[in-house]
């Protein structure tokens, strides 16, 4: 159904008279969230909802997070510990604990980065995370709403570039005062 709104769309703009726009609510719904499902899986950025009752995380993620950590359609409800062991045990305690903090506090913002390991193939990718904190009247933590995008080859250049420069340094301190360009 969505391949043939788009075609129809695709259509009326060949025509000169702009996008046809699906006549039902529903059927605009379903083409506006293919769009976003798109544009998440394009800028590699899965999204995810968790909500906090009586103590415990409730999550729900969506297919393109699912995507981005290797994991199936199963998963879309994972219990917190199973995020806290995809995250790279390097980066597992302050990720957590950061998570953690960022739910007792009193802020309605959080972000971070850090690894985690893919549960289908085993590969380490970095994510950089934005959260957005809903909190009650008296301050508490009631849900959050949040993004993991694929940062990874970002993060790979910039520790390319510092070890680049730790070279650098080191050769100079070997031969100071010579520096060629």
């Amino acid at each position: 159904m969505i391949d043939n709104e788009r075609e129809q769309t695709r259509k009326g703009l060949r025509q000169g008279v702009g996008p046809i726009q699906p006549r039902s609510a529903e059927a605009r719904l379903r083409l506006r969230e293919a769009e976003l499902s798109r544009a998440q899986r394009l800028s590699r950025l899965g999204s995810y909802e968790v909500y906090m009752v009586d103590g415990q995380f409730l999550n729900h993620r969506s297919p393109e997070y699912l995507a981005l950590h290797g994991l199936g359609p199963e998963s879309v409800n994972e219990p917190h510990d199973a995020w806290v062991s995809r995250v790279h045990p390097e980066d597992r305690a302050r990720a957590e604990q950061g998570f953690l903090a960022a739910i007792e506090g009193d802020g309605t913002e959080y972000e971070t980065e850090y690894r985690i390991i893919r549960a289908d193939d085993g590969a380490v990718r970095w994510m950089k995370v934005l959260v957005e904190i809903e909190r009650d009247a008296s301050g508490k933590a009631t849900s959050l709403f949040g993004t993991h995008r694929d940062v990874t080859d970002r993060k790979e250049a910039e520790i390319a570039s510092l070890e680049s420069n730790r070279l650098v340094n080191e050769i100079m301190n070997v031969f100071p005062g010579v520096l060629y360009v």
